[in-house]
């Protein structure tokens, strides 16, 4: 019996597809986003603090749900697209925006898990955002209202309801409350 063979994207490849905004490039193969209305809300909340910080404005590019990551040497057919992100324009080495896939580690991802995400993909995700140089992974679980805090160079913290979420690095003095990320009013 014969096997189907399945040809691995390239990055290059999954950008240039017409569709690639749906998908995920996970080791050449296409993944769907299918993220709920929750999570997507809660991405935003992430997205608004962020651009609420002065400072972050200031200092580099913040960048919501979707820009493609291809800052893996060792996987060069892996372009994940996190709910978003942080990178400083010095870490840039420009102030221009990146075309195609940032190929940057940023200084902060963020990941929100949605009903059918695999814990052990989100976690592998996180340790491989690490792992490629992101200073900073900040996974919130909004049916639990927790973040989990990843750090290269720190301890690994978990937070909820009544904790802050605070910066590190160029995003220092940035504090979230957990529970605001999380409220159950769009107000």
């Amino acid at each position: 019996m014969a096997s189907a063979v399945t040809e691995l994207l390239s990055i290059e490849e999954f950008l240039a597809l017409p569709d690639s905004g749906d998908y995920e490039l996970i080791d050449g193969e296409l993944r769907e986003r299918c993220m709920a209305f929750e999570p997507a809300w809660v991405a935003g909340r992430f997205t608004a603090e962020l651009y609420g910080f002065t400072p972050a404005r200031t200092l580099g590019l913040i960048v919501g749900d979707g820009a493609p990551v291809a800052i893996f040497p060792d996987r060069p057919r892996y372009a994940p697209r996190p709910d978003g992100l942080f990178v400083s324009f010095t870490r840039l080495g420009t102030r221009l925006r990146p075309k195609g896939a940032l190929t940057v580690p940023p200084e902060l991802v963020i990941e929100v898990v949605s009903p059918h995400d695999v814990a052990s993909d989100i976690e592998g995700k996180a340790l491989a955002y690490l792992g490629a140089g992101v200073d900073t992974v900040w996974v919130a679980y909004p049916e639990q209202h927790t973040v989990h805090v990843y750090r290269r160079s720190g301890p690994f913290d978990l937070l909820s309801d009544g904790d802050v979420l605070r910066g590190d690095g160029p995003l220092s003095g940035l504090e979230i409350a957990v529970s605001d990320l999380f409220s159950e009013s769009a107000g």
